[in-house]
């Protein structure tokens, strides 16, 4: 199991300290990052915690998924699974590009132009 965590649907009022400290009541935390959006610099709802260990971030799982925070229910994953997750959504995806772009090809070798 991946020490990174991919944690979901935090209050925006939420600071990467607060995140720090909830995580740490379960083992050492390496790094907390609340994504940003690029254009306004707003937080986005969602964060990246990097624990020390895999204990600690099994355990950060267990305690925090489902877990309320200013009214919100957070839910907490490992980054691996979402990575594993993204890629069977990609890869049917890049293959009909692959194949369309190879279809684009051949057409265009047919043109006279």
């Amino acid at each position: 199991m991946n020490t990174k965590l991919f944690v979901g649907n935090l209050p925006f009022s939420l600071e990467e300290s607060d995140l720090q400290e909830l995580f740490s009541e379960s083992g050492s935390v390496s790094s907390v990052h609340i994504a940003l959006d690029k254009d306004s610099g707003r937080k986005r709802g969602f964060a990246f915690v990097e624990m020390e260990t895999e204990d600690g971030a099994k355990e950060a799982i267990s305690a925090l998924n489902n877990h309320s925070i200013s009214g919100r229910q957070i839910f907490v994953k490992s980054l691996q699974r979402q990575i594993e997750i993204s890629r069977l959504i990609s890869e049917p995806k890049r293959r009909y590009f692959d194949t369309m772009k190879s279809t684009g090809e051949r057409l265009a070798k047919l043109r006279v132009y």
